[in-house]
């Protein structure tokens, strides 16, 4: 079931140092707190996303970077991730722009045909983990994941920063161990209409804020 949360401010609290605070009266942010389903949230036409596999095995894999998997990817692709530790680089991490995608960790190699654990994304420098941004309405689907290591920059935002008009659902993602001085978590500036949809599974904690926001910032 879907909730849809509205009020101002935003009606639930970080699960960590730090409340959220959503100072604006639009409705900006959708949570769930159990079950989601998703049909075909990321298809873009008739035909199905194409998918790519990024992991250590230089034949297997299509990708053994994964910053450079998510750059080569349209819209709409989906990327099955190795269960290995993916290091972003310094100060320039994971960066989603101007595209729909799913990001579905947890395969024990690229030849797997399902995920049966976690793929864990580490922040390298000063930099949010993972920053998703740019023009457009896209979609977002993030699964099997760790998102860690996150550090404050000008933007904000340790582990996850969101900006735009982009729909994010995050499916058992666990983000935690992440700095910033708002939004140490995820930082979720909705004025061009951003939404975040929480899964079954999935953990914000032990992330910390200087200023406000250890869990969730919204703006």
């Amino acid at each position: 079931m879907l909730r849809q949360l509205n009020a101002n401010p935003c009606p639930f609290s970080a699960l960590d140092r730090g409340d959220l605070r959503h100072p604006s009266l639009r409705p900006l942010l959708w949570l769930t707190l159990g079950m989601v389903i998703i049909g075909t949230l990321l298809l873009t036409g008739p035909g199905a996303a194409t998918i790519h596999t990024v992991g250590t095995d230089v034949v297997a894999c299509d990708f053994t970077n994964l910053a450079t998997a998510i750059g080569a990817a349209v819209d709409g692709d989906v990327l099955h991730l190795e269960a290995i530790n993916f290091l972003g680089a310094l100060n320039s991490n994971f960066n989603i722009y101007t595209k729909s995608l799913t990001l579905e960790g947890g395969y024990a190699d690229c030849s797997a045909v399902s995920s049966t654990g976690t793929s864990t994304l580490t922040g390298g420098g000063s930099d949010s983990v993972l920053e998703i941004g740019g023009n457009g309405d896209h979609t977002i689907l993030l699964q099997h994941l760790i998102i860690t290591g996150g550090e404050d920059d000008a933007d904000d935002g340790g582990g996850i920063e969101i900006r735009g008009s982009f729909d994010v659902t995050l499916l058992d993602v666990d983000v935690s161990g992440n700095d910033s001085e708002l939004g140490a978590g995820i930082y979720i500036d909705g004025t061009s209409g951003a939404s975040l949809l929480l899964g079954e599974g999935s953990r914000i904690s032990q992330n910390n804020a200087a200023i406000d926001g250890g869990g969730i910032y919204c703006v």
